[in-house]
Formats: C-alpha cells, structure tokens, sequence
C-alpha cells in the first residue's frame, strides 16, 4: 500500500458516491459533470500503483475500465489497425465494452446505442469512398465481410455467425429498391439501419437515430443522413476527423447521461469509472481527455455521470482551457513515517533500528522506489507468524539479519527471470524506471558523467563521431520524455536514479567497464598533476576516486593542503567524495579509523587521508550515520586546522556544522563551507 494518498482516494470516492474500501454510499457531492482527475507525477512516484488501487477496489462494484494508454494497440503506427481505423475508435470500443459488463446489484447495466450507430456508421465506410462514390455488389459484400466481425462486437454478439449473416442480408433486402451501382450514401444508411432493426430495441434505436438528428442543428438532414455525413468526414482525415471524433465522444456521454436518469439517481447507482495510465504516452491519451472536456463545456451539454481518473507526468495544458473541469492531484514524495509504515510486514528484530530513514534518504521517497525495497525486505525478513507464547513451545528459528547496504541485492518480491531465478531488487526497479532498454543501456554509460562535458567525453569515446553528437542531447531528451529533470551538477540529476545506474554499470559482465569510464573522464581533465591545483581539479580527483585510486587522491590533497585557501580545499574535499564509494566501503571505514594506507608516516597526511575516507565512507547512499565515523571527521578537521600555515577559521567552523548535519542524514553534496 502507498501512503500520503488520501486527498486522491477521498476525491475519487466522493464522484463514484461509494467508498473505497467499504460498501458505504455517499452523496453526490457536486453539481454537473465529475471533473476529470489528472494524477501528475514523475516516473515512480507512484502514479500507476494509484490508479491500480482505485480501480481494483472498484471492479464488480461500479461499471469500470482500465486503460493503459502505453499499450501498443493505442499507437498511431499499429499495425493491427484495420483500414479506417484509428486509436481513438480502439480506446472507445475498449471503454464501451468494459462499461456494458454487468456489475454486482445492478440490474440494469449501461447500453451505448448512440455510440454504436456511430461506429458501425464509420466502421461500414471505406477509407477509399468520398460521397460521390458509387459502389457495386461486390463491392458492399466486401465491406460488409470486412465490417462484420466489428459490428458483431459492437452489438455484443461476437462469436455469432449466424447473426453477422442476418446482419448483411436485412443490409441487402434494404438495399433491393435501389438499382445498381448503389451510391455510398443509401448504402452507409442500410448498414445502420439494420444494426439497429437486429441490436437495439424500439426505444433505444430511435432515440439513437434522434440524437445524431439534432447534435449539430445547422446541418440539415435526418439522423441517418447526419451518420452518413459523420462516417464522411471521419475517413477525410484532418478538421473534419476532429468534428467526426467530437460527435462520436458527445454520443458517448450522451449514452451515459440516458443510463442515469433520475431513477438510477434515486436507485443510488454508482457511477460509472475510468482510469486511465499514462495518458501523456500516445497522443489518443490527451486527445480522449481533451474531447471530453470540448463536449462537457459545450452550450447546452448535458451533466454526464463519468468519473475519468488518469495519469501522466505532466498537466497536459488541460487545466488552461477548462480549470473548472480539471482537478489535478499532485503526487509527492513520501516521508519517513510512511515508510515505516510500509516496513510493518517485516521484522523489526532483524532490520537496522534506522532501516526506514535509510531508504527514505536512499530513495529521496520515490513511492516505487519505496514500495519495492519495502516488500523485499519484508520477504527477506517477514514476522514470524506462530510466534511462541511465553517463550515457550518451539524452538524459534535463527534467522539472519537484513544488511542495509545490501537493501538492492534482494530478491524483488514476486519477480522472477524466464528461468525462474529471482529478480534483484535494483534490477527490478531499472526494467520500471526506465523501461526503454536502449535508454537503460545509454543512462548506465553517461551516469558516470557529472555534466553534458563529461558526457560528450564518454560517447565520443564509445561511438562514431556520426553517432557521438547525437547521443548526449537525445539522452537529455529521452530523460525529460520520461519524466526525469535535467540538471547542471549531475548529468542523471536525480541521485536514487543515478545510484541505480551506477549499481548496473558496475555488474555489468564487462568488469572494467565501470572503472574504464572514470578513466576516461579522469584523462578527460588531463594528465596527473603537482603544484598549484587546476580549476577543474576536484572532478579529476572524483573520477579519480571512483576508480579507486586513492592513495593518488590522498597525496594530491596533501599537496593541496598548503597549496590553496583553507575554503578551497574543503570544497574540493566536498566534491570529490561524493564519488560513488559501493565496493571499497568496508576498506573506507577501515582506512578512516587509522588502518595504515599510504601516507601514514606523515602525521598530516594520515590525518588527510582518514578525512577523506571518512567523509567519502560517510556519504555512501547506503551508509546510516556512524557515530565513530562522525567524531573521526570532526578530530580530523580540528587537527588540520591546527597545522601552521593553515586558516584554521574554515576548518574549526567546519568541525562544528559537518558533524550535525552528518549525523542528521546529511551528506557531501549538504555540507557547506
């Protein structure tokens, strides 16, 4: 379960007029249409697992559909698409079929008749006709062949061959009093009419017939004549797809604001839900959205019962043209507390007593992030269940600890490879966080980098130089596509993510991998150097410490100690341990309480040295605040400080604000000079 959810859930609650969790109705609560609620938020914060909660607590109890605009059948170039067919036809036969299924105490479910006359208007017509066109026997045996599976769907009787064979031959009866070739016109007529001799009852088929008739009163002609013209300008394409879409969208709501009549109001019929994920995915995503709002806040429209609920990363432009119409929830970050919550299925007796402030620092309260490191470790370490009373019966069960810097080596709970082999948990999150595997793939390259430099470097190295100019922007663009910021200070800004790609990046089968791209941006700035520092020295230091090379590291700063202002050397210090430090953790907390390592014969240069791998151990992503640790770098930064030819003022005031802040879940990139 995510938490911090509420204000969604009670909204989504209060326009279906039934609770979420308990067969508890509840009064209307607004006047006309429902707005339509757009959940916004970057990738895993939580968006999808939103909607998936909403619709499953309201299947079988409400009329329902659940959309994922991703899917491939809603894509322009599908090529499933029969000709004449588009996205949006697909979407709204999808939602027209979920919401027709019958619902647990409703014994009337929901008809579409104004929408069906629609399609199979548009459905019967082919994309080569114009309304001039004239078309022979043959030719009205072969769209209707083609047509008939369709309208068979349409009308709810797929799978009935004998009624698609009724179907055509009441079209041809009708057609009997003309004489060939028959004009388009009489022949789109007949398909309709007989769809709703054979589908639809007196009162609904009229009343079909009725609404295309007066949905456009400046156009002459009578209903059918109205479709006709309809399908016409479906298959032009262009403006007059647009009108053709609009009034196929209005007849839709139309359908839905019959079905409500005041009785299912007094009845306390639920209303009608759809969600929708990833609308800003596909276009037919937006365009959904944005016709339903074109017909909800036409003159004279009628207050239809749908609630729309969907997602997508950003507004969409919705809010601008109708804010009344549009309620966005914006979804934010979970805090602590609320992963603690979520840690509740575990036992606590084998979990850091800080385990939850470690993933809410880890994940900056990414919800998906959250939810899968807290269901893993759950698995990993679940309550004992049949605990022993007293303490006495059976004998309890050792079990291991969960160790906290291993939190994304866990098996991902539920997942598994084809071969049946668990799914990590940081393997898991890479396939959801960033599902496009070129993207992956090209993400785990440039994370290494700290800037759009940095990045060129490494796809310049990699690719072609017809290639390499491209790969940096379309990264860039590809990552705001997906809903990631693009920042100065890191070319993957957000750090879960970046930790993440890191983590691949390192066990990728290639083990040199990883350390030859820090190579390659540490000789990006140049050979190893002595004397003065560079202006760029502290990024050569970082790359060069996230290969590991930090005996060269600790000299340089030895070099550096008396070499720059006191300020200067600490924001060098700052930078460069922000280095990813993964593997090399264990030798850094060693090195930092005095295991000897290079310089340990110059009582300055070992100082130097536990410093930096204090600080660089303290700011590991996976690292809680160690109390010995902490106290280390504040020794440390007093000792330097009382060097001569030092400013001790920056090194005392650093001794004083570092060590809080660190052992307030600060971290390098936090601490200031």
């Amino acid at each position: 379960m995510l938490y911090l959810r509420d204000e969604l859930f009670e909204l989504v609650q209060s326009y279906v007029r039934l609770a979420l969790n308990e067969e508890r109705r509840i009064g209307k609560q607004y006047k006309g249409c429902a707005p339509e609620i757009l959940v916004v938020g970057g990738r895993g914060m939580g968006k999808t697992a939103a909607l998936g909660r909403i619709f499953d607590s309201y299947r079988n109890r409400c009329p329902s559909s659940e959309i994922d605009i991703i899917e491939d059948r809603y894509a322009k170039n599908n090529l499933t698409l029969s000709p004449g067919d588009t996205p949006l036809l697909t979407l709204l036969r999808r939602i027209k079929r979920d919401l027709e299924l019958q619902v647990k105490g409703d014994k009337h479910p929901i008809r579409f008749p104004r929408l069906s006359v629609g399609l199979v208007a548009v459905k019967t017509w082919s994309p080569r006709w114009t309304l001039n066109t004239e078309i022979s026997e043959k030719d009205a045996r072969q769209q209707l062949d083609g047509a008939g599976d369709s309208v068979a769907r349409i009308a709810q009787r797929e799978g009935e061959d004998n009624w698609v064979r009724d179907w055509v031959a009441d079209v041809f009866a009708d057609l009997s009093s003309y004489s060939l070739p028959y004009p388009v016109n009489v022949f789109v007529s007949a398909t309709v009419r007989a769809f709703v001799s054979k589908a639809l009852d007196r009162p609904h088929g009229d009343e079909a017939i009725s609404w295309h008739e007066q949905f456009d009163p400046s156009a002459g002609g009578n209903g059918y004549e109205k479709l006709v013209a309809m399908a016409g300008d479906f298959s032009l394409g262009g403006d007059h797809r647009e009108d053709a879409e609009r009034c196929l969208v209005a007849a839709f709501l139309a359908d839905l604001d019959a079905a409500y009549d005041r009785w299912a109001w007094l009845r306390g019929k639920t209303l009608p839900l759809v969600t929708l994920d990833n609308v800003g995915s596909r276009p037919v995503g937006g365009q959904f959205l944005k016709l339903v709002l074109d017909c909800r806040t036409a003159r004279g429209a009628p207050a239809d019962p749908l609630v729309i609920v969907a997602s997508a990363l950003s507004d969409l432009g919705l809010s601008r043209g109708a804010p009344r119409a549009v309620r966005q929830v914006n979804l934010t970050a979970l805090r602590k507390a609320d992963v603690l919550r979520m840690l509740s299925d575990a036992d606590a007796s084998l979990l850091s007593p800080y385990l939850a402030h470690l993933i809410s620092r880890l994940t900056g309260g990414l919800p998906l992030g959250v939810d899968a490191i807290a269901k893993a470790v759950a698995q990993a370490a679940p309550r004992d269940p049949h605990p022993s009373p007293g303490g006495g019966g059976r004998i309890p069960t050792v079990r291991a600890r969960v160790d906290s810097h291993r939190l994304l080596e866990l098996p991902a709970a539920g997942k598994k490879e084809t071969s049946g082999a668990p799914v990590a948990v940081v393997d898991h999150l890479h396939q959801v966080l960033v599902p496009d595997k070129q993207l992956l793939d090209r993400l785990t390259l440039l994370s290494s980098a700290r800037d759009q430099g940095e990045a060129q470097a490494l796809a310049n190295h990699h690719l072609p130089p017809g290639q390499s100019q491209t790969l940096v922007p379309d990264a860039e663009d590809r990552l705001r596509a997906n809903g990631w910021a693009i920042g100065d200070e890191y070319f993957v800004p957000n750090p879960f993510l970046r930790m993440l790609l890191q983590q691949r990046f390192q066990g990728l089968p290639t083990t040199s991998a990883y350390s030859g791209a820090h190579t390659i941006l540490r000789n990006y700035y140049g050979a190893d150097r002595t004397g003065a520092p560079a202006a760029d020295e502290e990024k050569r230091l970082y790359h060069c410490l996230a290969q590991g090379d930090r005996e060269y590291v600790a000299r340089r700063l030895r070099e550096l100690l008396t070499e720059v202002e006191s300020a200067r050397w600490l924001g060098i210090l700052v930078h460069l341990v922000a280095a990813p430090c993964g593997r090399l953790r264990a030798e850094a907390r060693s090195t930092a309480r005095g295991t000897p390592f290079g310089l340990a014969r110059d009582p300055i240069g070992h100082s130097v040295t536990r410093l930096l791998h204090a600080l660089w151990y303290q700011s590991d992503p996976l690292q809680e605040p160690d109390d010995e640790v902490i106290e280390q770098i504040a020794d440390e930064l007093k000792f330097l400080g009382r060097q001569s030819g030092i400013d001790a003022r920056p090194f005392i005031q650093a001794s004083h604000v570092w060590a809080p802040l660190l052992r307030d879940w600060k971290q390098a990139n936090d601490l200031p000079i």
